[in-house]
Order: C-alpha cells, then sequence, then structure tokens
C-alpha cells in the first residue's frame, strides 16, 4: 500500500469512508445530531472543494482505496494552526495499522516543512488512538458544541 495525493476520481470513495466511519464507529461516541451535520458537511461537493485548499491523501493499493487523510493549515499567517484532520480507514481494516500509517505520513510532511506544532480536531472515540503519537487535549475547546475534542503535539 502507498500514500498518494488524492484526486477527484477518489471523492466518491473518501465520503464513502466518512459515511461508514460515522455510522458503524462514530455514531457510538457522538449524539445523532453531530453525526448528521458532519456526513452532511461531507457531501461529495464538500470533499472536491477540499482537494484545492487541504492537502487530501489516500491510502491507495492498486485501484482500491483503504483509507485517508487531510493535512492543511487552518489559522492564518499570524497564527499558524497546521493540522491532520478527516482520518478514516476502511472500517472492516481498523486495527490493522492503516491508520498510524497515515498520521505519521502527515507528521512526517509537517517535520519536513519546519513545522514546530501540529493539531487535530478529534472525534471523541479517536482521542486515545491520537494520544499513542503525543497528542495532548487542548485546554481550550472552542468546538466543544460539535463534540470536536482539539489537540495539540509537538513536533
Amino acid at each position: 500500500m502507498k500514500i498518494v495525493k488524492a484526486t477527484q476520481i477518489d471523492v466518491a470513495r473518501i465520503k464513502q469512508l466518512i459515511d461508514t466511519n460515522f455510522d458503524a464507529v462514530i455514531a457510538k461516541h457522538h449524539s445523532k445530531e453531530v453525526v448528521q451535520k458532519f456526513k452532511q458537511q461531507n457531501s461529495l461537493q464538500s470533499i472536491t472543494n477540499q482537494l484545492n485548499w487541504k492537502q487530501v491523501f489516500v491510502l491507495r493499493e492498486n485501484e482500491a482505496v483503504h483509507g485517508t487523510i487531510a493535512f492543511t493549515n487552518f489559522g492564518t499567517e499570524e497564527l499558524p494552526k497546521y493540522s491532520l484532520s478527516n482520518v478514516f480507514v476502511d472500517v472492516s481494516e481498523h486495527g490493522k495499522g492503516l491508520g498510524r500509517k497515515l498520521v505519521d505520513f502527515v507528521i512526517d510532511i509537517a517535520r519536513g516543512q519546519g513545522i514546530d506544532i501540529l493539531h487535530v480536531p478529534s472525534t471523541m472515540n479517536a482521542v486515545a488512538f491520537y494520544e499513542k503519537f503525543g497528542f495532548i487535549v487542548d485546554e481550550r475547546q472552542p468546538d466543544a458544541e460539535d463534540e470536536i475534542t482539539w489537540m495539540t503535539m509537538e513536533l
């Protein structure tokens, strides 16, 4: 398997990964309203638009996409907030190290760009996953109403 930049051809599969993860895993930890909101926010058009302003990657084996991740700056030039986001792996392949491979990939990109602080907006079920990399829960939680936990890691 290799990680490559996502293209328009990957959008439908990325949406499917997001939807199935929300239905099978995230819905067990978040309210129905939040799950519905985030599924709607990750429409085919929204994912297509993200290809233009985020670095979106897929974990591919031949033509099959097994996972996805994004890397972007949610901040400003004055206050950078480099973040990884939208980490989703095929539900049938959870626990096989694919998520770790995706996160390590983005951490390497961030380090290669001289970024010294990396953030992640985490679903409640993924907090422990990100803690394994060294992310810690931020004191300030601007997206608490959306049940999102912001976490930070020094690189």
